[in-house]
């Protein structure tokens, strides 16, 4: 989950909040482990995904090699650590920018990876075409 520079044309990006009590990883390109820390938000901004002949919808392009290619494979292209303050601003302007003003929460199951989550709830916004604020 280590950023990479997105000069593909062709990647669209989804911006994500994530808040997390998870620990900060010692281990390169590893953001955070499963230990438990002070709470924590992170935007992971963005995590390309495809809507042309890169994926079929519902699947996640998980990278062939390091570092991620956001042409070809969903990648993190910016990361930033919020505090409280800039989070519910990052928040609140998202949902301002919504139709419906609304959030889509997703919460990941028991045992996840963290970059499983992210990953995969950016595809889900992707595909879905959701326009709610995206909060992992």
């Amino acid at each position: 989950m280590t950023p990479v520079a997105d000069t593909s044309a062709k990647s669209t990006k989804v911006n994500l909040l994530i808040a997390t009590t998870r620990s900060r990883s010692a281990v390169p390109g590893e953001m955070f482990n499963g230990e438990r820390a002070r709470p924590r938000h992170s935007p992971i901004s963005p995590c390309p995904s495809h809507r042309n002949t890169v994926r079929k919808e519902g699947e996640v392009a998980w990278p062939k090699r390091l570092p991620s290619n956001p042409a070809t494979d969903f990648a993190t292209v910016k990361a930033d650590d919020l505090n409280i303050d800039e989070a519910k601003r990052w928040l609140s302007a998202s949902v301002r920018k919504s139709p419906d003003h609304s959030v889509l929460v997703f919460i990941h199951g028991f045992n996840n990876r963290f970059e499983d989550s992210v990953y995969r709830f950016a595809q889900i916004v992707e595909d879905s075409g959701v326009h709610s604020a995206p909060v992992l």
